[in-house]
């Protein structure tokens, strides 16, 4: 699929680089046979003359120069096109092959549990059982949907990540602090939120639709840091990205 993709982008480039040399090349080669048109009409020789024919061999020499000049350049062309095409599909083939080893992972981990709550149901039903017997059927059901729970809120908080952001950590010393720098390309926290995003429990609007968070992360890293005497920051703007910053004293 993407080996066809790409010859198609490289026919597309190849194409419109070709339009665009035919033009320069057309007005190239009329503006240069104007100017010889015009040397010749000052009176340096007549139709007929050794000047007039020279003119005419010049005018066949620029044509093949100039042809030859657009058939080596095409070739360039295609050649760079082609690598321009491969560079342009990569990140698509990368996303392309994530969601595909995503896929055959949530299957394997979704048919596992689904067959043994299946063959648990299937062997429950062959014969009566005894009221335990029952309900220790119906616990380990439960259990499994359980799990199959948990996976399905796994693999909707990973479907809902952004592949396209990134996390760069950077660090140095500073007059005896080590200063830890963490910056994202998120979509970044409201500068009204920013005052408050160390308080317990406090979390951004976007945030508190997001089951299993109840806002102590970020409180907590900040008591952690101030009882080492230490200093945590954030910077934020919106669509842009967030930086914390942790400085912490060096021993000794």
């Amino acid at each position: 699929m993407f080996d066809a993709a790409r010859l198609r982008l490289t026919r597309w480039y190849t194409l419109i680089l070709a339009v665009v040399l035919a033009v320069l090349s057309f007005a190239l080669y009329h503006v240069v046979l104007a100017a010889q048109q015009s040397e010749l009409r000052s009176g340096q020789g007549h139709p007929g003359s050794t000047i007039a024919r020279g003119f005419a061999h010049d005018e066949v020499v620029l044509a093949y120069q100039i042809t030859a000049i657009d058939l080596a350049m095409m070739v360039l062309a295609a050649a760079g096109a082609y690598f321009l095409a491969g560079r342009t599909l990569q990140p698509i083939r990368e996303v392309t092959e994530r969601q595909r080893r995503f896929a055959a992972a949530a299957s394997h981990e979704l048919r596992t549990p689904l067959t043994g709550l299946q063959g648990t149901l299937e062997v429950a039903l062959l014969n009566r059982r005894s009221t335990e017997e029952y309900e220790d059927v119906i616990r380990d059901s439960v259990a499994e949907t359980e799990r199959m729970g948990r996976l399905v809120k796994d693999l909707a908080m990973l479907g809902q990540a952004d592949v396209e952001g990134k996390i760069r950590l950077a660090g140095k010393r500073d007059r005896g602090q080590a200063v830890l720098m963490i910056r994202d390309t998120g979509a970044g926290i409201p500068r009204a939120e920013l005052a408050h995003l160390f308080e317990p429990f406090y979390q951004v609007d976007g945030a508190r639709s997001a089951a299993g968070h109840v806002g102590l992360g970020l409180a907590l890293a900040a008591w952690i840091v101030r009882a080492h005497n230490g200093r945590i920051d954030a910077e934020s703007r919106e669509g842009v990205g967030s930086v914390f910053t942790l400085s912490l004293p060096l021993a000794g």
